[in-house]
């Protein structure tokens, strides 16, 4: 397995996973989202097993570098290859990934937050795994009926190596 950046020829591949781990209707979909959150600066990582995309993750800084604010916007593995540990490699490489920017910048990073649905107990359980503490409920967020959960996790200032 391989762990790099998304590139923009990635796109029909990443669209599979979205299709089959994210709401998303059709491949199509998940290639114009693709597109337009690698264009609104969203950092794509991807794993890859002879050749395949079998996971990605994607964060995005929130506001500017100084506020040290990452959000963890997807992390998605294609069922046949969850519980072999991808999950957390994955999630490990893109974070640092995300503490390479923000020392790019001047800063370290602080603080990366993600959001999930309040039904999504598989996704809890896997931030909690990770490190993630629940920060917030927002009521009906993104459906009526239906809660967002706030997971976040705070990070200390790494040291030079």
């Amino acid at each position: 397995m391989k762990l790099r950046k998304a590139k923009r020829t990635d796109a029909g591949q990443v669209a599979d996973v979205l299709v089959e781990c994210y709401n998303m209707d059709s491949k199509d979909e998940a290639i114009e989202s693709f597109k337009r959150e690698f264009k609104q600066e969203k950092v794509f990582v991807v794993c890859v097993d002879n050749k395949k995309i079998v996971a990605i993750a994607s964060w995005q800084m929130h506001d500017i570098p100084k506020h040290k604010l990452a959000e963890l916007h997807r992390i998605a593995v294609l069922p046949e290859f969850r519980g072999k540990g991808i999950s957390k490699q994955i999630f490990d490489f893109m974070v640092d990934d995300c503490h390479i920017f923000y020392e790019d910048q001047g800063h370290g990073l602080r603080k990366m937050f993600v959001l999930t649905h309040g039904s999504n107990k598989r996704a809890q359980k896997f931030y909690e795994k990770l490190g993630f503490s629940l920060e917030a409920r927002l009521p009906n967020h993104y459906y009526p009926g239906e809660d967002e959960l706030v997971y976040s996790m705070f990070f200390k200032k790494r040291k030079k190596t």
